[in-house]
C-alpha cells in the first residue's frame, strides 16, 4: 500500500517537474514543441499508471491510464517502479 502511494506521488511529481522545466526553459520548451504524443507510466500488477500528453509543447497530465497512449512504460509492481523512479 505505501509503496503504491509512493510510485502515484513519484509519476505526479513528475508531471510538475515537465511543467516547471518547459515553463522555466525556453529551449527545453522548444524541443517539447517538434513532437504530440501521450506517453503513460504504469504498474502491471496494479491499477496505478499516470499519462502524459505533449500538445504543441503544453504538457498536461492525468491520473489513470488511456487506452490511446502512444508510449506505455510498465513496471513489474508499483514498488519495483518506486523504487527504480
Amino acid at each position: 500500500m505505501l509503496s503504491a502511494m509512493k510510485f502515484q506521488v513519484i509519476l505526479w511529481g513528475m508531471a510538475q517537474l515537465l511543467k516547471f522545466s518547459a515553463w522555466r526553459h525556453p529551449v527545453f520548451k522548444a524541443r517539447l514543441k517538434e513532437r504530440n504524443l501521450v506517453a503513460q507510466l504504469k504498474a502491471r500488477d496494479e491499477d496505478i499508471g499516470r499519462w502524459y500528453a505533449i500538445r504543441d509543447g503544453k504538457v498536461t497530465s492525468g491520473h489513470g491510464l488511456r487506452a490511446d497512449a502512444d508510449v506505455t512504460l510498465a513496471f513489474k509492481n508499483a514498488a519495483l517502479g518506486a523504487d527504480l523512479l
